[in-house]
């Protein structure tokens, strides 16, 4: 079988440089000749270029960003050399790089090409290695990097600005070379010596500066400080000197510079942001798109610039619409790279891993899969994939590179700004490919040889436990596993579980998964217990040193055992059961329990108890001797299967809670603070997987209950606790069964008081259920003791066990046996029926008081006494035959019968008589407020009043106002309050006699004077035709007088039609009439008033017409009609004596109806 080493096209070992650097020369032949130019690279040059190659791009910055060894600065460095057309030994870097195009890729060769059609020079630096001596913290530190590096491209002093400002301002003037000339003539040294001592050699400068321009030595000789004095850097100095240089250049030049690690170099640093921003804008604008900036970063802009927008609330969109081309390289990308240069294989090498490949193809799901969740990471395509990898795995680009990126956010890298040191993921992969080069084919690079490959740059300080396992832990694998823990600690996703390990640990294909994974599993409880490394649940974590020393504080921290029941109590109880009460499916009725755990009482103490025996006891796994403890307790043992790692676990979580509280002070470090707070976050998680796995422990527990082990169907953890305890219930109250089907409630009460609903279905009126005869017989014989029985003491007989009837249960049987008239109920010396029993069965505070005795048997003779009372009083039989039931009887009618007679007591205005009703009403209150003894003792002597007040007054009431003699009685009420006008004294007088007599209601009183009515009712009718008929004739007189008056001819006949209508009306409203006294009113009017006014109208209507006046007016001016009676006669006596007053009033009549007929008035007599 072939070695590895044997597989490749290109030695394993041979030099391959690792990382590059900006600044190395004599490397640049390979670094171009090894360039990989992946898929990924090619879409993205095709972009780049074709925004270079542009006549007015649209932008002038480009940011390449990847990962650590993820070859960013590879490629920046092979842009420097390529826009510049380098030429090598060999040709130049175009013509290389064209080579490895795929001539498939027309478009990126052409844009290749066109680059040819740019001169250009490149700038490539390193920021951070440029800027050593400059404060990082200084706000123009990128300025002053980007200033040296041009002046040092230019020829210029870059170490000092002022000197280099000194020599562009004589290469302006073209005295640059003549200076340095006369300054090696004058010194024996080139100026490139003698610049960087120049304060040694001011007069010689002076000297060599006055033979130059022709100025006085004199006046030259602080030239270099006069500089030095004046020099004032800008941005905007440095973008003018890059213009100034790019106009010397042929037309279409461009400056470009290569900035290696900017992302790095500016970190958060919002000053050095600012200025690269600005930067970049003055360059766009003062060099009109000729100066261009290539510069990398670990990070993305979106990352470098976007956390700080979001942070510190600027605004970098200005910089990152500068750098519009952005170039991310994947570990897609790496990977790609690592298979072209260092694991092409050759073709013997190919068909050995097809082969290989068909031998293990379908192991590969299994080998490399990661069980325990977490990042999904590939592995092997296919066979392409498998022979461009091998021996690699896939996810071990990818995972790497994360483990990388992790690191260095932790800080655990060496060097500035946590930069990863001299290494490359190449050089990394190379490193693990030449360790097992002599291992044969089919043998695997495990994850924890990355560690070696990478570990010069940690920082010792924190793979110290490493170091100490190395020396004192004699456990090679174990130690393997340990450097494996510490690349994936701080990996997001991962999850360090034994399976999950297993994988990383795979050494060859043909490795047996179970061994090694049990290998795994022993190497880690060996690291756990000497805290290298600490378990949470399932997954496990490297710890630094400081992480030691607080885990193995953590584990020396004491518990108390209270701690350790409270924790289990919350989990078992408060997160997995939840609830106090239990319902039992039977009744629908839910049953409160005691919380135990391992025996120890949790809270209140209840009959019945579920106990959690948990793997911390000492009788777990002994089953006898729980059957045994469990015998006669109303206890439903659950007991856990055997698990030392959940009470570890527990015991971790509370020594972490102890801890961090104990720990998490004012004055604690830094970096301690943060130890706890990933603790707190670790414990936290640790604490959900805890409840998780106890409930998957219930799941998988045992159940024994009264001595017996019960079988539960269920897969959840609750429902298995809940079923089991319903099978508990059954065995402790096997009496519950009494109570059969019936689901009893606090409302019902009410409902069973009443005799008719005491039985559950109508054939059980008489018959007693089990549960009724239960309670009965136990009532009885606690009389027979000569004890009562207090609700109390039924509630707490019968609430436990045999029975385990729930409080309404209890109720609602006493309730029927008191309905049944088998039971009553006492308080305070009272008997409680109805209403106030009810109440008091619901009142709990009064259970003490509440007491129930059987019903003491009645005499028949008092039972058929009141049975006849029913009947002769209430007019009604009763079918009751005990004597609660009879009481309850006669209390129904007599609410009955008050409820009626309440109706009529309101209409005693209309009915005077009916306020009698109102003793009768105090009467039938009273009836209904006596206890007991009064319908036993005292009713049969009343009964005779009784009888009487229902003989003389309430039937005779009740009578009337249900029959005819009502109608009679309003007829006559009604008939003399209309007819009184037309009533006689003595006819008047005899109605109000019969409505005034007090007992009107009674005999034949009301049909004697219904004859009376009738008689006058026909007399008054007679009277009434014969006024009306007068009146009628009086009416038709007038209207003939009117038309025998010669006016009344001369009319039309629409005119005597509008007369004669009010003689028509007139007559209609006298018929009308049914007083006699409203006939003679009407009559009276229309003669006085009416009529003179009808006879004005005549005249008016037949008066000549004039032109002045309209027809009437002059004549109603002149004639008017009025009654005799309107006339005023003048006479000062009011009464006549003699036959001279006579012949006084005479006089003064006529003296009267004389004026009003020269007043031109016409008399109606």
């Amino acid at each position: 079988m072939m070695k590895i080493s044997e597989l490749f096209l290109k030695p394993i070992d041979r030099e391959i440089e690792g990382v590059i650097k900006a600044d190395d020369e004599a490397h640049l032949k390979i670094e171009v000749e090894e360039y990989v130019i992946t898929n990924e690279i090619s879409r993205y040059l095709s972009d780049l270029l074709g925004q270079y190659n542009r006549l007015r791009p649209t932008t002038n910055g480009i940011w390449i960003s990847g990962f650590f060894g993820s070859g960013k600065s590879h490629l920046l460095k092979i842009l420097s050399l390529l826009l510049e057309n380098r030429r090598l030994e060999d040709g130049s870097v175009l013509q290389i790089l064209h080579d490895k195009i795929p001539s498939t890729d027309a478009m990126l060769r052409a844009e290749l090409k066109r680059v040819l059609n740019t001169p250009s020079k490149s700038i490539l630096f390193n920021i951070d290695q440029k800027a050593t001596v400059v404060s990082h913290d200084d706000f123009d530190a990128v300025l002053d990097v980007f200033t040296r590096v041009f002046d040092d491209f230019c020829g210029f002093y870059g170490s000092q600005g002022y000197v280099a400002a000194f020599e562009r301002e004589l290469d302006q003037h073209g005295l640059y070379q003549k200076f340095k000339q006369h300054f090696l003539e004058t010194t024996g040294k080139s100026w490139h010596e003698g610049r960087e001592v120049f304060n040694i050699n001011r007069q010689k400068i002076a000297h060599a500066y006055a033979l130059t321009t022709g100025n006085p030595e004199e006046s030259s000789k602080d030239i270099i400080q006069s500089y030095r004095d004046d020099y004032k850097p800008s941005i905007e100095s440095f973008a003018n000197n890059v213009n100034a240089f790019i106009q010397t250049q042929p037309k279409g030049f461009r400056l470009n510079f290569f900035v290696d690690e900017v992302g790095q170099y500016i970190a958060e640093n919002v000053k050095l942001m600012t200025n690269l921003q600005t930067i970049a804008e003055s360059l766009a604008t003062i060099c009109n798109g000729q100066a261009w900036l290539f510069v990398t970063s670990q990070d993305d802009m979106s990352q470098v610039f976007g956390e700080l927008d979001q942070r510190l609330g600027n605004d970098f969109s200005k910089i990152q619409a500068r750098f519009q081309t952005k170039i991310h390289l994947s570990s897609q990308d790496v990977a790609e790279v690592i298979q072209k240069r260092l694991l092409k294989k050759t073709d013997v090498g190919e068909a050995e891993m097809q082969a290989l490949y068909a031998r293990q193809n379908k192991n590969f799901g299994t080998l490399f899969t990661f069980p325990d969740g977490g990042t999904n990471y590939r592995t092997y395509r296919d066979e392409a994939d498998f022979v461009a990898s091998y021996p690699f795995v896939p996810y071990q680009y990818f995972l790497f590179q994360q483990s990388i990126e992790s690191l260095s956010k932790h800080n655990v890298f060496t060097g500035k700004h946590n930069s990863v040191g001299e290494r490359s993921m190449l050089g990394v992969f190379q490193d693990v490919a030449k360790k097992i080069a002599d291992q044969p084919a089919g043998s695997l690079g495990s994850f924890d040889l990355m560690f070696e490959g990478i570990r010069s740059a940690f920082k010792a300080t924190l793979q110290s436990s490493i170091f100490l396992a190395e020396k004192n832990l004699g456990n090679a694998f174990a130690i393997k596993l340990l450097k494996t823990l510490f690349l994936v600690k701080y990996v997001k996703g991962f999850k360090a579980t034994p399976r999950n390990l297993r994988v990383l640990m795979q050494e060859s294909f043909d490795q047996n998964i179970q061994e090694l994974e049990s290998r795994v599993r022993q190497a880690l409880t060996l690291l756990e217990q000497q805290t290298y490394v600490q378990r949470n649940e399932d997954i496990y974590e490297y710890l630094t040193e400081e992480e030691q020393d607080v885990e193995n504080e953590i584990k020396n921290t004491n518990v108390e055992n209270d701690d350790i029941y409270k924790m289990l109590d919350d989990i078992f109880f408060s997160e997995i059961l939840r609830d106090s009460k239990v319902r039992y499916d039977t009744n629908q009725q839910d049953y409160p329990f005691a919380k135990r755990i391992d025996g120890k009482q949790r809270g209140r103490d209840h009959e019945l108890a579920i106990d959690i025996i948990s793997p911390y006891d000492q009788f777990n796994g002994n089953l006898p001797v729980l059957k045994a403890h469990s015998l006669d307790k109303a206890d439903l043992l659950v007991v856990l299967p055997q698990d030392s790692q959940f009470i570890q676990d527990v015991l971790m979580a509370l020594r972490t809670e102890s801890y961090i509280r104990q720990h998490n002070v004012v004055n604690t470090s830094e970096a301690r603070k943060t130890i706890l707070s990933n603790k707190g976050t670790q414990n936290s998680l640790r604490k959900k997987a805890i409840s998780q796995r106890a409930a998957a422990l219930v799941r998988e527990a045992l159940f024994i209950a009264s001595g017996e082990e019960v079988q539960v169907s269920s897969e959840d953890a609750k429902s298995r606790i809940v079923k089991a305890f319903n099978l508990l219930i059954a065995k402790i109250y096997p009496h519950l069964q009494m109570l059969g089907v019936v689901t009893y409630s606090e409302n019902d009460i009410r409902h069973y008081l009443e005799p008719q609903h005491a039985g559950l279905f109508n054939d059980e009126a008489d018959r007693m259920t089990e549960a009724e005869t239960e309670m009965f017989t136990f009532i009885n014989n606690t009389r027979l003791q000569g004890e009562r029985a207090s609700m109390k003491k039924l509630e707490e007989r019968f609430g436990s066990r045999p029975y385990g009837w729930y409080l309404a249960a209890t109720q609602c049987v006493l309730a029927k046996l008191v309905g049944r008239g088998k039971l009553e109920a006492w308080q305070d010396g009272n008997l409680l029926e109805n209403g106030p029993l009810e109440r008091a069965l619901k009142n709990t505070y009064s259970f003490n008081t509440l007491t129930f005795e059987p019903v003491k048997v009645t005499d028949p003779r008092v039972i058929q006494a009141l049975k006849d009372f029913h009947q002769e009083f209430f007019d009604e039989p009763t079918s009751e035959n005990e004597v609660r039931g009879l009481i309850r009887s006669l209390q129904a009618k007599a609410k009955t019968l008050m409820d009626e007679l309440s109706t009529y007591t309101p209409q005693k205005g209309r009915y005077p008589f009916l306020s009698r009703l109102e003793d009768v009403s105090v009467r039938l209150d009273s009836f209904l407020n006596h206890d007991h003894e009064f319908y036993i003792n005292s009713l049969p002597a009343e009964m005779e009043s009784w009888f009487s007040l229902k003989e003389e007054q309430i039937d005779p009431l009740r009578n009337f106002m249900r029959g005819h003699k009502r109608e009679i009685y309003d007829e006559l009420l009604n008939f003399t309050n209309q007819k009184k006008p037309d009533l006689g004294p003595e006819q008047l007088e005899k109605l109000r006699g019969f409505l005034e007599d007090p007992r009107i209601y009674a005999d034949n009183r009301l049909q004697n004077a219904r004859l009376v009515l009738t008689q006058f009712e026909d007399d008054l009718q007679e009277k009434l035709a014969g006024e009306s008929q007068r009146a009628l004739e009086h009416v038709g007189r007038l209207h003939q007088q009117m038309q025998q008056m010669s006016d009344y001819s001369e009319l039309s006949s629409e005119q005597q039609s509008e007369l004669d209508n009010n003689f028509i009306q007139i007559k209609h409203t006298l018929q009308e009439q049914d007083l006699i006294v409203s006939l003679r009113d009407k009559l009276s009017d229309f003669e006085h008033n009416q009529y003179p006014k009808l006879l004005t109208r005549l005249h008016a209507l037949n008066a000549p017409q004039t032109p002045e006046r309209k027809p009437d007016e002059e004549v109603a001016q002149k004639l008017v009609y009025v009654h005799v009676r309107d006339i005023p006669v003048a006479m000062p006596k009011r009464i006549l004596e003699n036959e001279a007053d006579v012949a006084a009033y005479c006089e003064a009549i006529k003296e009267a109806l004389l004026q009003a007929v020269r007043a031109n008035k016409r008399i109606n007599l």
